[in-house]
């Protein structure tokens, strides 16, 4: 797993432009606390359709979509220290 956070900061260190603008893929993502935790949420540009993406007990923050819309890439509070954050990519449905 570790393997794995380390390949994709690699990888996104590399890329000129890793992440795509929101307004070309899709809804805007946005992270919330409005369940306790602080979560992963999807809208439309016109707020409608409010949709949890994330479900976990750790704080998701920093959410962005890659370039070619099938996955969001965000940040996860793995621990009470502020120091140990995750790398987390997800398909863009919050599943895997």
């Amino acid at each position: 797993m570790r393997k794995t956070y380390l390949l994709l900061l690699l990888l996104l260190g590399c890329s000129k432009n890793p992440f795509a603008p929101q307004s070309e893929i899709g809804p805007i993502i946005f992270a919330s606390n409005r369940d306790g935790k602080r979560q992963i949420y999807a809208m439309n540009e016109d707020g409608s359709n409010i949709t949890r993406i994330t479900r976990s007990d750790f704080n998701n923050y920093s959410p962005r979509w890659s370039r070619n819309g099938k996955h969001i890439i965000f940040n996860s509070r793995r621990s009470a220290n502020i120091h140990y954050n995750a790398i987390v990519m997800a398909e863009a449905n919050g599943s895997n």
